[in-house]
């Protein structure tokens, strides 16, 4: 729930300064539009991963690796770079979230939550990693029938 407020806050403070720099006299008119325009894209939000959690409890599709083709050192490596560095999002949340987050803070500061930043990210991708290969045996056991939820 507390993230739901930080991203909301954060939501608000973003919009805020965009609304107000470029279209300030639309907000200066209507200063309830900006509100309504952040909670309809919490709501949206909201939904949307709702609609994709079913979609991905009760669709009718199933993920089949196989073994096929296998792909070269080269191959892998230039597509992961590819979706890791053209990837908009790297930026934005590197760069302009966490840096101006940051930025705050003075010399020493800025450092340790620099390393304090680099951490947590190796723990959280790391998760992600081997929680996938616990999930993958999981939903083995799941469609062969042995355990339900």
């Amino acid at each position: 729930m507390w993230l739901g407020r930080f991203y909301l806050r954060a939501d608000r403070r973003i919009a805020h300064r965009v609304w107000y720099r470029r279209d300030g006299a639309l907000i200066a008119r209507a200063p309830v539009l900006l509100g309504v325009i952040c909670w309809a894209g919490a709501v949206f939000l909201f939904l949307y991963g709702v609609r994709a959690f079913y979609a991905a409890w009760k669709g009718p599709g199933h993920l089949h690796v196989e073994n096929g083709e296998s792909q070269t050192v080269l191959s892998a490596v230039s597509t992961v770079l590819a979706l890791s560095l053209l990837n908009p999002h790297v930026y934005l949340d590197t760069v302009v979230l966490l840096g101006g987050i940051g930025a705050r803070y003075g010399w020493p500061g800025n450092a340790w939550f620099a390393a304090g930043a680099m951490c947590s990210s190796i723990v959280w991708f790391s998760a992600l990693g081997f929680g996938a290969r616990l999930l993958k045996l999981c939903s083995r056991r799941i469609s062969r029938g042995e355990c339900s939820m």
